[in-house]
């Protein structure tokens, strides 16, 4: 079974363990490294005075003697000064010396040799420092062995007092980083705290909510702000599905009531045939809008779920935009308005349908709103890894304020006259989303009173598949 281990715990053990493990590392580095400098002190200064003795030893006719200086003060169990024969036998000295550290056979073997030596002898209360030197005489021969010794107790006594206060004080610094690592734990995870609050405590009516904390621009720092993006956005696309939902009962409204109206009508009195007639095609009329609508809502609700199946195959779109303003020329003639062609050789490894829908929706605005004696200006060209179409109108204009808007699902720059005429406001929200989905990008230009400009650019080769629609 797997046990959960809240993150401010898990924070906090971690912290106390890491602390543990300096702690005993450096407690053990510092008691070793202590330990070693004091010895090796200790052990220099033993030497020092046994070097300072040695030059008090007397070579008299009858033997090796220590002058009445050479004595250590508090000679006894603690330290002496006393000269060996080279047989190992007491010279001069304290008599009970040989018993507290009798001579070692190896040192008295090296100091023999020549050499100055520095032992250990443990005694029943401690330890003595023994440093051994020979002793020569005026021919430079070895003729004794100068030894002094000096308890090294007190050393000692400060390494036990100081390993003591370390064991000690290791549990209670631990405690205290416990205690410490737990409460700043919980300070540092506060922002998450306060993210988990405010995620349970908002619903569908209150997205208006943000956290705003005043953190730096750390890893906390950045996960509050990129929470409260999210909330941006979400409340962005819950206003904006709430618009499209009203928006969709609006369109829907409208001509269901007409429908109502003119059945009721219908239903009012006895007609003639010829009435009849015209009231079923008036109806019909209605309907094919109203399907229309439906089918528009269908495929918006296809692309933002499934995104927009391409399928790419190469063309050249001078061929097709030439070919769309054929089909456009009786009606733009028919109205009065003049078709201009600007094209040159543009091949293209796109989806040819939506560039064709993508195009059918600019040029149906522009016919819409250019009045009779006006022009309609539609072309295409390369410009380094992307295709440029374009459809540029003497139409109305359109105002700067409604330039932000133009491409909203339902929005109007002319509401009453665009329901009249039959439109809901889609055909461009459609077009975006195409032109989006792929990796493309419009640019509107208008003057009121002069005419509309729209540029479309999009790269000249996509890979068939399914792109998401980013019109939301």
């Amino acid at each position: 079974m797997t046990i959960c281990v809240p993150i401010r715990w898990r924070l906090t053990l971690w912290n106390t363990g890491f602390m543990v493990l300096i702690l005993i590392v450096a407690g053990v580095g510092l008691f070793v490294g202590l330990r070693l400098a004091l010895y090796q002190n200790f052990t220099e200064q033993v030497m020092a005075q046994a070097r300072l003795a040695a030059t008090t030893v007397v070579d008299n006719p009858t033997g090796l003697a220590l002058p009445a200086g050479a004595e250590i003060p508090g000679e006894g169990d603690e330290q002496f000064v006393r000269l060996i024969g080279l047989d190992g036998s007491l010279v001069a000295g304290p008599a009970d010396s040989m018993r507290l550290a009798p001579v070692d056979p190896g040192t008295l073997a090296r100091v023999r040799k020549g050499h100055d030596t520095i032992s250990t002898q443990p005694t029943h209360d401690g330890t003595l420092v023994v440093a051994s030197l020979p002793v020569r005489d005026d021919a430079h021969a070895v003729v004794g062995i100068l030894q002094v010794a000096v308890s090294r107790d007190d050393v000692d006594e400060f390494l036990r007092t100081l390993s003591v206060g370390l064991l000690l004080a290791v549990p209670l610094i631990v405690l205290a980083a416990a205690g410490g690592g737990y409460l700043l734990a919980g300070r540092a995870l506060r922002p998450v705290a306060e993210i988990t609050s405010l995620a349970a405590t908002m619903d569908g009516h209150n997205l208006s909510a943000r956290l705003a904390l005043p953190l730096p621009d750390d890893e906390l720092g950045r996960l509050a702000t990129t929470f409260d993006a999210m909330l941006d956005r979400i409340e962005s696309a819950a206003a904006q599905q709430k618009r499209f939902t009203a928006d969709v009962a609006h369109e829907l409204r409208t001509p269901l009531a007409i429908l109502q109206g003119q059945v009721d009508i219908a239903r009012a009195r006895t007609r003639s045939v010829a009435e009849y007639q015209a009231m079923i095609a008036a109806v019909d009329d209605d309907l094919g809008r109203l399907r229309r609508l439906v089918d528009t809502l269908f495929r918006l609700a296809r692309a933002d779920q499934d995104g927009i199946p391409v399928s790419a195959s190469p063309f050249d779109l001078a061929e097709t935009v030439e070919a769309i303003g054929e089909q456009y020329a009786p009606i733009a003639q028919a109205g009065g308005i003049m078709m201009v062609m600007e094209t040159t050789s543009t091949p293209v490894t796109l989806d040819e349908d939506l560039m064709v829908q993508i195009l059918v929706n600019l040029i149906d605005n522009a016919l819409a709103h250019t009045p009779a004696g006006g022009s309609v200006a539609l072309g295409c060209r390369m410009e380094g890894q992307e295709a440029v179409a374009w459809v540029h109108d003497t139409g109305i204009g359109i105002a700067a304020d409604h330039l932000p808007h133009l491409f909203d699902r339902f929005y109007r720059v002319d509401a009453g006259r665009d329901r009249q005429h039959g439109g809901a406001g889609l055909g461009l929200a459609i077009t975006k989303g195409i032109i989006e989905a792929l990796n493309g990008f419009i640019a509107v230009e208008s003057t009121p009173g002069q005419g509309t400009s729209v540029t479309v650019r999009v790269p000249v080769s996509l890979n068939s598949g399914t792109l998401p629609s980013e019109q939301g």
